[in-house]
């Protein structure tokens, strides 16, 4: 089993601490967080994380914020759709899937990564994903 990389475990800790104070505050004081800490930090797990999160705020976040986390996000597309298999959060992956900011090899790499890691709900999404866009070939199965 491939293990989690330093980056993707530092990843998960600002995550899970994003997590634990999610709800204590009103929703533009976490935005504006967020933000701050987005667009402030050089520590580049810190700063997915915090993309991350801050893309899918449903409230707070301006227009222009979520778009300058989209674009710091789309090139970084392999970290961020690891963090989210890493969080089993495949209603998340579904929006970077439909934005169209991966094909079918990085969807090969992601089921890949989410069977390594028993992340059940993000490798079923991903594995239909697969077979309603791309299709499987039999020579890919394997038993």
């Amino acid at each position: 089993m491939r293990e989690k990389s330093r980056y993707q475990m530092n990843v998960s800790v600002v995550t899970e601490s994003l997590r634990m104070r999610a709800g204590k505050d009103a929703p533009e004081e976490e935005a504006a967080r967020v933000w701050k800490k987005f667009s402030e930090t050089r520590q580049e797990p810190v700063k997915m994380a915090m993309a991350l999160w801050g893309y899918f705020l449903k409230e707070g976040i301006s227009v222009q914020q979520h778009q300058e986390m989209a674009a710091y996000l789309k090139p970084r597309v392999r970290n961020a759709v690891e963090a989210l298999i890493e969080e089993d959060e495949p209603e998340k992956i579904a929006v970077l899937e439909q934005a169209g900011w991966f094909g079918e090899k990085e969807l090969d790499d992601f089921i890949r990564t989410a069977r390594e890691r028993q992340k059940l709900q993000a490798l079923v999404y991903l594995m239909k994903e697969k077979d309603a866009h791309y299709g499987y070939r039999e020579e890919m199965l394997e038993l």
